[in-house]
Formats: structure tokens, C-alpha cells, sequence
């Protein structure tokens, strides 16, 4: 097979040196395969992308990103010229200032340039924050290029009789084509999803004007400033993707041919893609195949590989076709393995353009948001759900969990380490677990100040800068560290509450209903200040509610306990959409029964047909959520129904309706509270989304 693929020449090679680039080329095509394959399973293409909108969105963004590339292009390959090729003063520093646009994210540079001048709008402008944004995208590659190029070339072209400008075109400028190229490629894929740097550019709206308040100070939390994701996970990221790239640049240089060009190419696709995107791709692939994967460093790794791969593939083409193939030969002729050549005279050789293409990796990982926050690893910062009914034992199991009482059996085990085991029991202050529960329990005899300090070093308890520091981090002023816990509101105690907890800096957190004794104003507001608290200090969190909407809103983990077994465990989408059971769905929102007739994958119901969950055969019913039963107007081809009565609450409704063609089925309904039906009123009916199934 490799035969007539890979090269015209009749040598034939080892599979050793394609299967890599062709696995590598699979994980890269997987979210969009994926993507692709629901969009096509959904019917619905067709009627999406032939909208006239679309048509007027694709010709500006075409427009764009050609006029984009085309200035990065020039600007990055001059720019590197004037640095390595002249005797600008200051290198050091221009180079540093050259790559630093990669930095900063192109919706920040948009701002930034709209909050100088509202009148910065319109083409011209997002072709300006475009260029400034991505032309170090071209620069990195072709500056590496020009360290690799022998100047002794230049000067023989210069004593021929050519000017500077003219070796620049004659010499310099085809040896460099492959980096500017690829440059500019890149910066196409990047551009082509990303709407940032255009969207406050192209607005014509006037921002709103200032005004001036005098109403109190904003208790919205402040979080120290940290990092999404630090620096050591990031480095990770860009070996793992340019070593994964290495194989299919090296497959498209040394093995040029149909096969090589086909990966090559494939490459590309996930940096066309939005990031959140691949990110929701290969979520719902790992939560329905590989759970197993779901939140883990690996996982992230694997999407920050899908999105930045041409980034490091471009270096690495450049630096490879600038390294002779003969002398592998020489090496190959010398006795040495194809393995001992690759790391004894092919890395040595690219070192430059492999650490120009980490470069662009590195920084393009530390400034991607949306992946890093969909799958970040659970030990990094994740907030996890209990729920379950009154008396089902949320409370017991994390008392258990911190050691404060003891199962009668099995074991309880936190990263790794066993803190209960029939032989043995870790005492609660050794386990490096806060605990915040319902009440609180704030020490009244101290001031806030001696309550959030308490598990601290006797050093620490007085130092004014570390009270302040646990204080603003739950949004809370440093004056508060001199009242005392009755002083405060039920919030504001709280939020002492878990600075408290969180002093010692523990592996894990525990709350215990901590807002269920609140009002809601208050309740959404305290809700607000713990959770940027938690994820300030990106500490994994365990928070048992009776409250469904609050473990589904807040969590990234949910699990629900019934007679102190997990019943379902999994993210809250799919604890919502996805339901174990009856039981689970009924619990963790509102659900309608149908009757049905169940069919495989699908159900006929009197509102229509339904797609399930899981394949079911037989009379049975199904269950929907109130948001999946669409209220239209009394067309052909949508059941009949009567409003019976309506419940207003505010931004939407429930509605009760009785089905006009089946006596006696009543559906509950949820609609926006403006297109409420008045009672009695004939209405449409349809359903929408998967359901779950149930056998009778």
C-alpha cells in the first residue's frame, strides 16, 4: 500500500514510519467527524446553512481572514528579516516583543483598541487588530527558518552585484517560502473560527455612557488573580503536540505522495474549529464511550493537541526541508539504526524550528479559555454535587468523609490516600479536609479575623496580610477581620465560614447545605462569592443540597443519593437529559408521563414521535421535561390541547393542558412567561429533544 501512496519511488516502507502519522491524523479528525456525524443525524443541516445570514456571515469572514493572512504574511516576514537579518539595536528585546501579541487573547486586543475610539469599526480595523493579534503566527516559523539559513548565501549574492532588498528576494525568500506559507495557514485556521477580534470592530452601536453611582460598594466576589491553568500542565501540552506532530511533518517531507499530503492536511482541520467546539465533541465522546477519560489531564492534553497541532507542524515542515535527507543516508551507511539517526542527526538539526513550533504552542494554550474551563481535571478545580431527598444520608457521608464518624464498614480514600479502612482510622485534623456546615458554626468568643485564622500557624494568626488576603477572597472587606460573628448576616457568616475552611489550604472541601438557611437574595449572592472562592484557589469541593437547580447550576460533578446509595453519578447534563431512572429524572427536575408505544430508538406518544433515550420495545410510557413540550399554534400535524391553568413565574410559565384527542391525559408544559396561553385557549402541541422510555 505504501508503495504507490507515499513516494513515486519503487522503495517500500515500513509501517513504522506512517502508522504514526495516520493515528495522529485519526485523534485530530475525531471532533470533527463527530460533530459532522450529529449534524447529519440531525436533518436540520440543510435548513441551517442555506439561511441568508449565513451567506452574508461567510463572505465577511472570508474577506477577513483573506485580507488578514495576506497582512500577517507581510508583517511577520519582515519582521523577522529586520530582527536577524540587520543590525537592529535592542534584538533581545524585539525579538521578546515580536512573539508577545500571542499573549494576549484577540478579543482583549479588540477591546482594547474600541475603548481608545468608538469609531474604531468597520473592516479596516478588524483587519488592523487581525494583523497585530496573528502575524506572529508567521514570524516564529520564518525567524527560525532564517537562524537555519547559512548567511554566507546572502553575501555571495551581495558581492554578485544584488542589493539588499534584491538578495532578499532571490536568496532569502524561497528558502523561507515553506515557513511563510505555513504561517500564513496557520493564521487562516486561526482566524476562520474566531469571531473575537472582529465582533466590537464591526459593532456600530455607541457604548452606554458613563454615569456615576452612589450606591454602595459591590459585594461581588474579588478573587486573587490565578492562572486557568498553570504553567507545568502547559509545557506538557506543548511537548505531547509537537511530538505527536513530528511524525507526519517528517511523513510530508522525507515521503511526499498522496497518503502523506491526505494526513498532512487532516492535521489542520482542528485549529479551524472553534475551541469549544472540539472541547464539547470529545466531552460528550468520553461521558458516553470513555468516562473514564472525562476531566482528566490526558483528555485536555488530547484537545489542546486537536487545536494547536499546525502550530507546531508548521516549524517543523519548515526546519525539515531545510535539513538534507543525505545526510540520514551517511548516518544509515555508518551502521546506525533509523531510530538512533532520528535522535542523533534529525533532532539535533530541527532543534530550533521544534522549539519555535513549542513556542507557539505553549502560548496558545495559555490562552485558551474555553477548553481549559469544559475539561479541566477534577483535581484542578471542580465543584461536585450531593443531592438526594431528606434523610437519605448526604450529611452522614460527608461526616464520614471527614472523619468525624466512623463507617460501620468499607473504606474512604482521597487522591490516593486511605483515611478509613477496617484497620485503621486518620484523626479529622490530619486529613486535610475543610468542613463548612449549615449553620456555619463561626466560634463566637473570636473575631473574624482569630475564626479564619484559627487552623493556622501561630505565626500567621496576626499577620495583617495574610487575614486581608482570606477575606478578599470571599469578598468580604479587611475591616470585617475586628467584628464578631454576631455582628454579621447569615451570608457574610458563610463566607467566614469557608475562608475559614479553606486557610489551611486542604486537599478537599466539604459543605453541608451551606445556603439553604438563606434567603434567595441573599442565598444568590453568598452562592456567588463561595463559588469564585473555590475556584480561586481551584480546590475540589464536595457541597451536599436538597436543592436540585443549585447542584445543577453549580457543579461540574453531580451524584444522587438514594437510601445512601448513588443512584447516578456524571456531569449535570447528563444527569438531567440522561436520567438513570424514574426516579432519578422525577428528582432532579419536573417530569410529564406519556403514554407510548415504544419502537428501538423511538416512541410514538400522542404528541408525535420521540426519539429515546435507550432502545425500548412495547407499550410503555415516556418521560419529558416541561421545556420539551413546544406550545404552537393549532396547525395540521401538531397534537390538539387545551390550556387548563397557568402557572406565572415571571420570565417563563408552566402550563397545564388536556389533550384534546385522548380523554383525560393531562401534559405539564413550559413556556416564556410573554407567550403564556390564557386558560381554556386551543393550542398546538409537539414534542422535542429524547425522552426517557419505561416498560410497563
Amino acid at each position: 500500500m505504501s508503495r504507490g501512496l507515499l513516494a513515486g519511488t519503487g522503495r517500500r516502507y515500513p509501517p513504522l514510519q506512517w502508522v504514526p502519522a495516520i493515528a495522529v491524523a485519526a485523534l485530530t479528525l475525531l471532533p470533527a467527524g463527530y460533530v459532522a456525524a450529529g449534524v447529519l443525524a440531525g436533518g436540520d443541516a440543510a435548513r441551517l446553512l442555506w439561511r441568508p445570514r449565513v451567506g452574508e456571515l461567510l463572505t465577511n469572514t472570508a474577506l477577513l481572514v483573506a485580507l488578514g493572512t495576506v497582512a500577517c504574511a507581510g508583517v511577520g516576514t519582515l519582521a523577522a528579516w529586520l530582527v536577524e537579518r540587520t543590525t537592529l539595536p535592542g534584538r533581545p528585546i524585539w525579538t521578546a516583543l515580536m512573539v508577545a501579541p500571542l499573549a494576549v487573547p484577540a478579543f482583549v486586543n479588540s477591546f482594547g483598541w474600541y475603548s481608545l475610539s468608538p469609531s474604531f469599526a468597520g473592516l479596516g480595523a478588524a483587519v488592523l487588530v487581525t494583523t497585530l493579534s496573528y502575524f506572529p503566527l508567521v514570524y516564529l516559523p520564518v525567524a527560525a527558518t532564517l537562524r537555519g539559513i547559512d548567511p554566507a548565501l546572502e553575501e555571495q549574492s551581495r558581492i554578485l552585484g544584488d542589493d539588499a532588498w534584491r538578495t532578499f528576494g532571490r536568496v532569502v525568500l524561497p528558502q523561507a517560502r515553506p515557513a511563510i506559507s505555513g504561517g500564513a495557514l496557520l493564521v487562516a485556521c486561526t482566524c476562520w473560527p474566531s469571531s473575537a477580534p472582529c465582533r466590537p470592530c464591526a459593532s456600530t452601536r455607541s457604548p452606554p455612557r458613563s454615569t456615576t453611582s452612589t450606591s454602595p460598594p459591590s459585594t461581588e466576589p474579588r478573587p486573587r488573580p490565578s492562572p486557568a491553568w498553570s504553567s507545568w500542565p502547559a509545557c506538557w501540552s506543548s511537548v505531547a503536540t509537537t511530538t505527536l506532530a513530528f511524525p507526519v511533518a517528517w511523513l510530508s517531507v522525507r515521503r511526499p505522495g498522496r497518503l502523506s499530503r491526505v494526513v498532512e492536511r487532516s492535521t489542520y482541520l482542528g485549529n479551524s474549529l472553534p475551541g469549544i467546539v472540539v472541547a464539547l465533541a470529545l466531552i460528550t465522546l468520553t461521558v458516553r464511550h470513555l468516562p473514564s477519560l472525562y476531566q482528566t489531564t490526558a483528555m485536555l492534553i488530547a484537545v489542546y493537541a486537536v487545536l494547536f497541532m499546525p502550530r507546531a507542524m508548521v516549524s517543523l515542515r519548515a526546519a525539515l526541508r531545510q535539513t538534507p535527507p543525505e545526510l540520514d543516508d551517511v548516518a544509515r551507511s555508518l551502521g546506525v539504526g533509523p531510530l538512533a539517526v532520528t535522535l542523533r542527526v534529525t533532532l539535533p538539526l530541527i532543534g530550533r524550528g521544534a522549539a519555535a513550533g513549542a513556542a507557539l504552542v505553549f502560548l496558545a494554550v495559555a490562552t485558551e479559555l474555553t477548553s481549559t474551563l469544559l475539561l479541566a481535571p477534577i483535581g484542578t478545580r471542580t465543584l461536585a454535587t450531593l443531592i438526594g431527598r431528606s434523610g437519605c444520608g448526604k450529611s452522614t457521608f460527608l461526616r464520614i468523609v471527614a472523619g468525624l464518624d466512623r463507617p460501620g464498614a468499607g473504606t474512604v480514600a482521597v487522591a490516593g490516600r486511605t483515611l478509613t479502612s477496617p484497620e485503621a482510622m486518620v484523626a479529622p485534623q490530619r486529613r486535610r479536609i475543610g468542613y463548612v456546615t449549615q449553620e456555619g458554626n463561626l466560634f463566637p468568643h473570636l473575631t473574624v479575623a482569630a475564626n479564619v485564622t484559627f487552623g493556622l500557624p501561630r505565626r500567621l494568626r496576626r499577620d495583617e496580610r495574610v487575614i486581608a488576603e482570606l477575606l478578599e477572597l470571599v469578598a468580604l472587606d479587611r475591616r470585617y477581620g475586628r467584628r464578631y460573628p454576631h455582628e454579621l448576616s447569615g451570608g457574610e457568616q458563610q463566607r467566614v465560614a469557608l475562608a475559614r475552611a479553606l486557610a489551611p489550604r486542604p486537599d478537599l472541601v466539604l459543605l453541608d447545605e451551606p445556603f439553604s438557611a438563606l434567603d434567595a437574595e441573599l442565598r444568590a449572592g453568598t452562592r456567588r462569592a463561595v463559588t469564585a472562592a473555590l475556584a480561586a484557589t481551584r480546590t475540589t469541593t464536595v457541597l451536599v443540597t436538597h436543592d436540585q437547580a443549585e447542584a445543577l447550576s453549580l457543579a461540574g460533578q453531580v451524584a444522587v443519593l438514594r437510601d445512601g446509595v448513588i443512584a447516578q453519578a456524571g456531569p449535570p447534563v447528563e444527569i438531567y437529559r440522561h436520567p438513570a431512572d424514574r426516579d432519578v429524572a422525577a428528582f432532579v427536575g419536573e417530569l410529564t408521563e406519556i403514554p407510548a408505544l415504544l419502537d428501538g430508538g423511538t416512541a410514538e406518544t400522542a404528541l408525535g414521535r420521540v426519539d429515546l433515550t435507550r432502545p425500548a420495545h412495547g407499550p410503555g410510557a415516556v418521560f419529558v421535561r416541561p421545556e420539551q413540550i413546544v406550545i404552537t399554534d393549532p396547525t395540521p400535524g401538531h397534537a390538539r390541547a387545551t390550556a387548563l391553568d397557568v402557572d406565572f413565574r415571571g420570565h417563563d410559565g408552566l402550563v397545564r393542558l388536556r389533550i384534546d384527542t385522548h380523554d383525560g391525559l393531562t401534559v405539564t408544559a413550559r413556556c416564556a412567561g410573554r407567550s403564556l396561553p390564557s386558560p381554556g385557549q386551543t393550542v398546538g402541541l409537539h414534542l422535542t429533544g429524547t425522552a426517557v422510555a419505561h416498560t410497563t
